[in-house]
């Protein structure tokens, strides 16, 4: 199936601020159209470590090994290293913005097909990590370091 038919079976739906924004109906069915950008990615990214039953350790970890696969070091080592600023992803250089939204977007789409089997909430977060640690590896085979 290409983008098209795909697109055609799963319309976008107005994110809910924007829709405080349209005139008429907001039940209607609207294409939206929004910029995405690396914080958006981000978002859907922790959006889908929580929806799969990650934790905030979830989070660190899977931020961790995503990092760690892309640039072989943690963020507070990126951070650091290049001059950025903590928690600040645009103060980082414009290469290593476009790996992280790349392995993020890679990790979100994996998570979301991620059946978690697991039921300790150890056991979930570490099937989260792991997955998103491979797919920090599919994304890292894309740049040139």
């Amino acid at each position: 199936m290409g983008f098209l038919q795909w697109l055609r079976r799963n319309p976008e739906e107005p994110e809910e601020e924007q829709l405080s924004l349209l005139k008429g109906d907001p039940s209607s069915k609207i294409t939206s159209r929004q910029r995405v950008d690396g914080a958006i990615v981000n978002r859907d990214f922790r959006k889908a470590i929580q929806d799969k039953g990650g934790d905030s350790q979830a989070q660190v970890d899977s931020s961790v090994a995503m990092s760690q696969e892309l640039f072989d070091m943690n963020p507070r080592q990126l951070y650091q290293e290049t001059g950025g600023k903590p928690y600040n992803r645009s103060t980082l250089p414009k290469e290593a913005q476009k790996a992280y939204i790349v392995g993020e977007t890679a990790a979100t789409h994996d998570l979301n097909e991620k059946e978690i089997e697991a039921r300790s909430q150890r056991r979930v977060n570490n099937e989260i990590t792991d997955t998103v640690r491979e797919s920090g590896k599919k994304a890292r085979k894309l740049f040139p370091w």
